[in-house]
Order: C-alpha cells, then structure tokens, then sequence
C-alpha cells in the first residue's frame, strides 16, 4: 500500500483512510473495471441491428478498442 500512495502521490496513509486493506482495493479497483466494461459492451450494442454476426462484431470491436487495441477490421 505504501508503494501505491508513493506512486500516486498521496501520503503513504491515505490508501488505508479509504480501504481496510489490500484485498478491499483491489475488490474496488475490479468493481470500477467491470463497471466500466458493461458500459462500454452496451454502448456497443446500441443501432446494430438483430443480427447475431452484428452484435458479436460490434462486441469485439468495443473489446479491441478498450484494451487499446483499435477497432477490428470488417
């Protein structure tokens, strides 16, 4: 936890202010990405159609672009 609020420059107890430990974090940080996640994976969704290959497609693309990988082609 030090090495965290030494990385982002906070005082090396602030991280325990908000959390009891390592594994409440990490728990939050995972909770924030899931999040994040299903928002982006519905957005996808939206104007593409019934079809299944669409959907999938647009599935991936959102996927790509969000680990930075830039849209799939097609």
């Amino acid at each position: 936890m030090r090495e965290l609020a030494r990385d982002l420059d906070v005082s090396h107890a602030a991280p325990s202010r908000h959390f009891k430990d390592r594994q409440a974090l990490l728990d939050a940080l995972a909770l924030v990405g899931y999040e994040r996640m299903t928002a982006v994976m519905l957005a996808s969704q939206e104007d593409v159609g019934e079809s299944c290959r669409k959907r999938l497609e647009a599935l991936v693309r959102a996927d790509r672009a969000a680990r930075g990988g830039g849209a799939a082609a097609g």
